[in-house]
């Protein structure tokens, strides 16, 4: 043994083995980069399956990559300690008595994993929780796709995305690249919509269908499997699939391949189509059923008419990646406008992301929560939504951020809420909350209350 300890190797193999080893080290590091990125943005899937989950779990031994994780662990948000020791919610001012129910989407600081809860905003209180357990609500699913990673079918990484809570008290919601579920007030299926893998948005329209953003596969406008053909699902009240029908398609039929197939700047991912919002009724600018789209690589918003499939309007920026559109009256839109900006170093936003609004009878574009937005330096790099209250407050989603924000109805910053289980710990990620109106929320509220009691 003692020889083998001070054996005399030539200098060549000395520094071969150092090279070696030096592959090893960046090819760990590499899996291990996928795997944190997978975490911590759930539009990218992670490459290495068990082997990832090995690696990243290895390199949380040592404090100086515990350091380096901090932010990073599984749904970790980013950019949290500069929010301090805040934990949950902060109140600043009088919230003037903000009226509605918030169906609360996020990953459970204590639990580690997905819950949904219906919260009171008269005083935050919790009415009702569901926990949706993918590893038992997708386990028959066929999984064939080229590319969703299965890996965020498993509890610690799925989320529940843009849940919506019907009157008897059951949740339609998907996983961000998953079926479609209808769940009971107990988190039992109901229903599945196995027909397509849905992500970001979901959406209600005037008949009680749902539309989400899918990935269409096969693709019949891409060659290559790999390529998301993001698709405008419509799945009826049942959980039937009526249509999903290809956005880049329908650019090319309009004329508009430029959008989608430029050679030189082609992309896997050319338009990250993250927002449907169908119109309930008849305006002077849109149509009953005509849909509002958001697609992000592109900064571009466009009114689809399904009835007549005509491109109504279009408009891209000043919004930069924007997510989450909502119709605010007759002719004005309001856009989550994630204001984020790529030099040439990866994306970054100079001073906050913000809420654009467009009014479709001046065609102008006003901020006018940018300076509470600067004040409150919202950093939504991804995801993110607002969501306007009828007793006039603006509910602000920070998504990657751990953060909820309130404003009242003069702009001014009443309440927060951190996700967080400790003052010094990590924040967790949300998954896009929704507003319910209190009319709405007590017909909920008061069937859940009737409902059978959950093993």
């Amino acid at each position: 043994m003692e020889r083998l300890f001070f054996l005399k190797l030539p200098v060549w193999s000395a520094l071969l083995i150092l090279v070696f080893i030096g592959i090893g080290v960046i090819f760990f590091g590499s899996i291990v980069k996928d795997e944190t990125a997978s975490r911590e943005n759930s539009s990218l899937q992670p490459s290495w399956s068990w082997v990832g989950v090995a690696a990243y779990e290895l390199s949380s031994i040592p404090d100086t990559a515990k350091i380096l994780m901090d932010s990073g662990g599984a749904l970790h948000a980013s950019n949290y300690k500069r929010f301090g020791d805040k934990i949950g919610w902060v109140t600043y001012d009088d919230s003037e008595d903000i009226s509605g129910y918030l169906l609360f989407s996020r990953i459970d600081p204590v639990k580690e994993y997905t819950t949904v809860e219906l919260i009171d905003l008269s005083d935050k209180s919790v009415v009702h929780t569901w926990e949706p357990d993918p590893e038992v609500l997708l386990k028959d699913v066929e999984r064939t796709s080229n590319i969703v990673r299965y890996t965020q079918w498993h509890r610690g990484r799925f989320r529940a995305m843009h849940p919506l809570l019907l009157e008897d008290g059951s949740l339609v919601m998907h996983g961000q690249f998953s079926p479609l579920l209808k769940l009971d007030h107990c988190g039992e299926r109901l229903w599945i919509q196995a027909g397509a893998n849905f992500h970001h948005s979901l959406n209600v329209d005037a008949d009680g269908n749902f539309w989400a953003p899918t990935i269409i596969e096969p693709s019949e406008i891409f060659r290559d499997p790999q390529v998301r053909d993001d698709g405008l699902g419509h799945v009826s009240a049942d959980g039937e699939l009526i249509s999903n029908t290809s956005m880049a398609e329908i650019f090319e039929r309009k004329g508009q391949a430029h959008l989608v197939v430029q050679a030189h700047s082609f992309s896997n991912d050319p338009l990250h189509m993250n927002d449907i919002q169908p119109a309930l009724e008849d305006g002077p600018y849109w149509k009953k059923g005509d849909l509002f789209i958001s697609m992000r690589k592109k900064s571009l918003i466009a009114l689809y008419r399904p009835s007549t499939d005509e491109i109504v309007w279009q408009k891209a920026g000043p919004w930069l990646v924007q997510h989450d559109i909502d119709i605010v009256n007759d002719h004005v839109i309001s856009i989550f406008d994630n204001a984020v900006k790529n030099r040439g170093k990866g994306g970054f936003i100079e001073e906050s992301s913000d809420i654009a609004f467009y009014d479709f009878r001046t065609d102008e574009v006003t901020f006018p929560f940018r300076e509470t937005s600067r004040e409150a330096r919202i950093l939504a790099i991804t995801n993110g939504l607002n969501e306007l209250t009828e007793s006039g407050h603006q509910i602000i989603e920070e998504d990657t951020s751990g953060r909820l924000l309130i404003y009242n109805s003069a702009g001014k910053l009443v309440e927060e809420f951190y996700n967080k289980a400790t003052s010094d710990g990590p924040a967790w990620r949300m998954s896009w909350s929704r507003y319910i109106p209190q009319a709405m929320g007590e017909k909920i509220v008061a069937n859940l209350r009737k409902a059978p009691t959950c093993n």
